[in-house]
């Protein structure tokens, strides 16, 4: 790649300040707790006539999501502070909010 390139590193680094490159660093991971694991068990928690009111299905999504996020957190690090075990690890952490959408997913599934 030539330096003149618009996809070149350098020029990229230039034209968008590091405040914003590192902010949307982290947008997957909010997007997959938030939509992904507080999506899914939002609509497994409310009854199926309150899934056409998308603000409070939004607003439960955003409660429920962080939450359960921390509750598998917390176990993560209370079972290996007890074992003297390093378990609070970023792909410990993804298994179990994959699980937990996949347990939210087959309630939604049954619930249709």
């Amino acid at each position: 790649m030539d330096a003149f390139s618009p996809y070149a590193p350098e020029i990229f680094e230039q034209l968008m300040p590091y405040w914003i490159r590192d902010s949307l660093a982290g947008v997957p991971a909010f997007l997959w707790v938030y939509v992904g694991l507080g999506g899914l068990w939002s609509l497994a928690l409310l009854p199926r006539a309150d899934w056409g009111r998308r603000i409070e299905v939004s607003a439960v999504a955003f409660a429920v999501g962080p939450a359960l996020l921390t509750a598998w957190m917390l176990i993560l690090g209370m079972i290996g502070a007890s074992n003297e075990i390093a378990l609070l690890t970023a792909s410990n952490v993804l298994i179990g909010t994959v699980v937990l959408a996949l347990i939210a997913l087959g309630i939604v599934w049954r619930k249709r």
